[in-house]
């Protein structure tokens, strides 16, 4: 059925949703679009259903109905699995929880599909902070917060983060809910900020168009917690976790032979060997707030996610190549 699913995952979001509800219901969408609003309650322990509840009766849109459900198993992409399996509409929008879409996000998602040029688009966020973003948060430009444009200019693009993106349901529906495709990365839960599954989704539709309009425009709201330079160094390396899977994908479409595969991956492991010796940024993180730092951390995320993978590289490359297959194989 023609129409946008707003799909939001959350984990304990009771302080975040009422804002991003707010901005929801001040879309200005035609009358002739159809949406709706899809709650996950991703295992949360606090009033996250009444506090959405009550914030979205405020508004009094009969015609755009809130349906919240539960996914008790802990990890994003469980979560949004279950959001595309509740959906009711064509096209998928991924909103996160601390996400205030613009007014125009939902006319101009549908506007796009209709049109024919992408089967995957997203936008750019702006950072809203609870607190004055610190000097390196400012220096390193917000990276790894989903914020920025992902394009130089409205276009095709490689990937996209996942806030704010759309994604035809056809394509999640043969992908995030086929049964013989499984992901290598979960996402994020309560226990671990590994994420990457957006990365993974957009390495899966390569051979799609992704597409980066400079339009899509959403404010990321983030806190005072997550702008700790603890916070950041810990999200820096759960992105060299994910990225010691997400190679699997490199050797997957060049399909290089087995003894290759390990071999180069066994030669990424000893550069990061030799780039782990900078222990000062180990013992004295705070001393040096810069992106330095921040990137040797993520080369000991890759290192650790790496050394623990290699047993496993040769399935997960088979896994890769399946995946793309199967995308390959809907498309012929």
């Amino acid at each position: 059925m023609k129409g946008v699913s707003v799909i939001i995952c959350t984990y304990n979001g009771a302080s975040r949703l009422p804002e991003t509800l707010k901005h929801l219901a001040r879309q200005v969408v035609s009358e002739s679009i159809l949406w709706e609003v899809i709650l996950v309650n991703n295992a949360s322990s606090d009033d996250t259903v009444g506090v959405a509840n009550a914030e979205w009766t405020k508004y009094n849109l009969p015609h755009v109905k809130l349906n919240i459900f539960d996914q008790p198993i802990p990890g994003k992409t469980f979560a949004f699995e279950k959001g595309v399996k509740e959906s009711l509409y064509d096209y998928i929008l991924i909103c996160d929880d601390d996400n205030w879409l613009y007014p125009n996000y939902i006319q101009k998602i549908y506007e796009l599909f209709e049109s024919g040029s992408c089967d995957i688009v997203g936008g750019w966020g702006i950072a809203e902070c609870e607190i004055a973003p610190p000097l390196w948060f400012q220096q390193l430009k917000g990276f790894g917060y989903a914020i920025g444009k992902e394009g130089n200019k409205t276009g095709l693009v490689k990937t996209l983060y996942g806030a704010g993106m759309g994604i035809k349901k056809s394509n999640a529906i043969n992908i995030i809910l086929n049964p013989k495709c499984k992901f290598l990365v979960v996402g994020r839960n309560a226990k671990n900020l590994v994420g990457g599954e957006d990365i993974e989704l957009c390495l899966i539709l390569d051979n799609k168009n992704i597409y980066f309009d400079e339009q899509l425009i959403f404010e990321h709201y983030i806190t005072k917690k997550r702008l700790s330079w603890k916070y950041y160094l810990q999200l820096r390396k759960s992105f060299g976790i994910g990225n010691s899977f997400l190679i699997a994908y490199q050797y997957a479409k060049t399909n290089c032979s087995a003894s290759r595969a390990i071999l180069n991956y066994v030669k990424r492991i000893f550069r990061a060997l030799r780039s782990a010796w900078r222990v000062k940024y180990l013992f004295l993180p705070v001393k040096y707030q810069n992106s330095t730092c921040a990137n040797y951390y993520e080369n000991l995320g890759f290192l650790s996610g790496a050394i623990s993978n290699l047993p496993s590289l040769l399935k997960n490359i088979t896994t890769a190549k399946n995946n793309l297959e199967i995308v390959n194989s809907s498309n012929s």
